[in-house]
């Protein structure tokens, strides 16, 4: 089994994270009691590479990923 893949989607993931987390930070009209949670493309994505499913991964980034806080 290639697990190669698995350490890329780990670190796209991390860029995600990290890209949709600021992006958040940034909005202005949020309050103190506001708590950050992942876009449902993020936790799509995790739940994928939980299941190690690589080909769904890679198929479900493809088609959705241009719409993420990356934009790939």
């Amino acid at each position: 089994m290639n697990m190669e893949w698995h350490t890329g989607a780990q670190l796209y993931l991390a860029r995600l994270g990290f890209s949709e987390w600021t992006a958040w930070r940034k909005r202005r009209n949020r309050k103190k009691t506001d708590r950050f949670s992942p876009s449902e493309y993020h936790r799509t994505l995790v739940d994928l590479l939980g299941r190690n499913d690589e080909k769904g991964f890679k198929a479900y980034k493809l088609e959705t990923g241009y719409a993420s806080e990356l934009g790939v």
